[in-house]
C-alpha cells in the first residue's frame, strides 16, 4: 500500500484533471501485455478519482452500455477506484499512509465488484492494475498542457488531446491513446476504440417439468408482466459485503409480487420459482417485459422452456415506483416494536439459522425471505391455509423459529409446538399463556389462531417451570396450500 499512497500523491500534485475532462478514456498497457482502461473525475472540481477497469467487460457496465435503467449500474459496476476525500469521511478501516497530507485530500482506494459493497483493495492482482493505471496518469499529466482560463489555453489543450488520439466515450467510433510501458518508461500509441462487451450473466435452467407442462397448457390471462432486479439495503456480513437482491413483478394494474436472495450468484433459481409459482396461481403473461440486461439473462432460458415471449424495454418508468414502495415495505419489516426493542435489545441479529426444508442457513432476516421462494416448502394456491409464524427469544438469546401453523390450530396447540421444539423444552409445560403484548390481555387458549391474529400482529406465548421461556410471535403472512399437512411444521431453526 506504501507504493500506491506514493503514486497517488504524485498524481495529486500532477492535477491531470485540469487537462483531462471526464469523459475522455484513455489505457495503460504494461510491459506484458496487460491492459487497464481509465478515466478521471475532476475536471468540474467536486470530485477526484481515478477510475480503473480491469478488461473489457467492466468497461462496457460502467459506461452503462446496455442498460436500461440507471438503477443496473449499480449491480454491474466492475472496477478500481483511488479517489481523493476529505480526512474526516475516511473510514476507520482504511489503512493509514506513510504521511497524512497536511495540503491535499486524502486518497482512499476501493474495488468495486458486481452485487457487493465497494470494499478495500486485497488482492495483488488489484494492487498491481492500480499501481501500472497510477503510473500511467502520472505520465499522461507529463504531456499534456493544463486547460488553464484563457481560451487559447483551452483550445490549445484540446488540440493537443485529439493529437494524441483521445475521443469522447460518448462516441461509438473513434480512437483512444495507450500509453505502454517499456522498462519503466511510457510510449504513447493511438488504437481503435475497443469493441464493447456486455459481461456474461448468470442464466439457470429451471429444471422443474411438472410446472413446466402446467404453464404450457395454461392460455395467458395476463397481457404483459413487468420483471426488475432491485438491491437491498442491507449488506452481507461476507468479506467483501454482498448486497441482498429482490426480483420485483407486476401486472401493471396494482398488483405485484417479489421474491429475495442474499447470494444471487448461488440462489437466483430461487427468484425463478418463486415467479413461476405466482404465474401459476395468477396466470401466465403474454409478454414478460424487462429493463436490465442481467434481469433478462435471468429469465431468459426458463422463459424459452415454457414459451413465454420475453423482450425488453425501457419503457418502465413505473417500476421505480413500485421499488420504492418495495424498499420502504422492507425497511418497515427491518424495525422493532418498541417492545420488541426493549426486550432483545442485544439479540445478536447475524446469527444464522438452518432452513429443515432444505438444509440452506440464512440469518434471521435473510430466513423470511428465502422461506417465501423455498422449492422445498408446500406449494401456494390450494384451499388449505396456514400462518408463516417467526418466533423470537425475548432475552437476551438471539434464538428465532419460523413455522407454518394451520389457523383452524388452537392456541393451546400452538404453545404445546412452541414448548416441544422451541427452547427450554428441559422444563415441564406448566400453565402456558399466550397474551396480545407484554402487559396485554390474556388470549383464550381455545381460540384458534386464525380467529385470534391476523397477518402483521405480534403477540406474545410463555412456558416453563424452572426456567420460564418467553417468545415473541410474529404472524408475517397468510399461505394457502394445495396439500394439508402438519398443523404446526417447524420450517426453520438457530438453535
Amino acid at each position: 500500500m506504501d507504493e500506491l499512497y506514493r503514486l497517488a500523491g504524485e498524481l495529486w500534485n500532477a492535477a491531470l484533471w485540469d487537462a483531462l475532462p471526464e469523459d475522455e478514456l484513455f489505457a495503460v498497457r504494461s510491459a506484458d501485455g496487460e491492459t487497464v482502461f481509465c478515466f478521471l473525475l475532476g475536471w468540474e472540481k467536486v470530485h477526484y478519482a481515478l477510475m480503473v477497469c480491469p478488461d473489457i467487460p467492466s468497461l462496457t457496465s460502467l459506461l452503462g452500455v446496455g442498460n436500461s435503467s440507471s438503477i443496473e449500474g449499480a449491480f454491474e459496476t466492475d472496477c478500481m477506484i483511488c479517489s481523493f476525500e476529505v480526512p474526516e469521511d475516511i473510514s476507520p478501516l482504511d489503512p493509514n499512509p506513510p504521511e497524512k497530507p497536511a495540503d491535499r485530500l486524502y486518497p482512499v482506494f476501493r474495488r468495486c465488484r458486481p452485487l457487493r459493497l465497494p470494499w478495500f483493495l486485497a488482492e495483488e492482482e488489484d494492487y498491481a492494475r492500480m499501481a501500472l493505471a497510477l503510473r500511467g496518469a502520472i505520465a499522461l499529466s507529463a504531456l499534456l498542457p493544463k486547460a488553464g482560463e484563457t481560451v487559447f489555453e483551452q483550445e490549445s489543450c484540446l488540440r493537443a488531446r485529439r493529437a494524441m488520439g483521445f475521443c469522447s466515450m460518448s462516441a461509438s467510433e473513434g480512437t483512444l491513446p495507450v500509453l505502454v510501458n517499456g522498462d519503466g518508461d511510457f510510449s504513447v500509441v493511438t488504437e481503435p476504440m475497443p469493441e464493447l462487451q456486455l459481461p456474461s450473466y448468470p442464466t439457470p435452467r429451471l429444471e422443474d417439468e411438472l410446472r413446466t407442462v402446467r404453464l404450457g397448457v395454461q392460455p395467458p390471462r395476463l397481457e404483459h408482466l413487468y420483471c426488475e432486479l432491485i438491491l437491498l439495503p442491507v449488506p452481507t456480513e461476507d468479506d467483501p459485503p454482498r448486497l441482498p437482491v429482490t426480483l420485483l413483478w407486476t401486472d401493471g394494474n396494482g398488483r405485484f409480487g417479489s421474491a429475495d436472495v442474499e447470494n444471487y450468484e448461488e440462489d437466483c433459481d430461487v427468484l425463478l420459482r418463486a415467479l413461476w409459482t405466482d404465474m401459476e396461481t395468477h396466470g401466465r403473461p403474454k409478454v414478460l417485459l424487462v429493463r436490465q440486461a442481467r434481469t433478462y439473462a435471468l429469465l431468459q432460458e426458463a422463459c424459452r422452456q415454457r414459451g413465454i415471449p420475453l423482450e425488453q424495454s425501457s419503457d418502465m418508468d413505473f417500476m421505480d415506483v413500485a421499488g420504492s414502495q418495495l424498499m420502504e415495505a422492507y425497511m418497515r419489516d427491518l424495525t422493532f416494536s418498541e417492545e420488541l426493542l426493549a426486550s432483545a435489545a442485544h439479540r445478536n441479529e447475524a446469527e444464522s439459522g438452518r432452513c429443515l426444508c432444505c438444509g440452506r442457513s440464512y440469518t434471521r432476516r435473510g430466513m423470511y425471505r428465502h422461506l417465501k421462494a423455498c422449492p422445498q416448502r408446500a406449494l401456494p394456491g390450494g384451499p388449505y391455509a396456514y400462518y408463516l409464524l417467526r418466533a423470537e427469544g425475548t432475552d437476551a438469546s438471539s434464538c428465532f423459529l419460523y413455522l407454518d401453523v394451520s389457523t383452524d390450530t388452537t392456541l393451546e396447540t400452538l404453545a404445546e409446538a412452541l414448548w416441544t421444539v422451541g427452547p427450554g423444552n428441559d422444563s415441564r409445560l406448566i400453565h402456558p399463556e399466550m397474551r396480545t403484548s407484554a402487559a396485554g390481555d390474556a388470549m383464550l387458549l381455545t381460540q384458534r389462531l386464525g380467529a385470534a391474529v391476523k397477518p402483521g400482529d405480534t403477540f406474545l406465548c410463555r412456558y416453563g417451570d424452572s426456567k420460564p421461556v418467553s417468545l415473541l410471535l410474529t404472524v408475517l403472512e397468510l399461505r394457502r396450500t394445495e396439500q394439508q399437512g402438519e398443523s404446526v411444521r417447524l420450517l426453520a431453526r438457530n438453535f
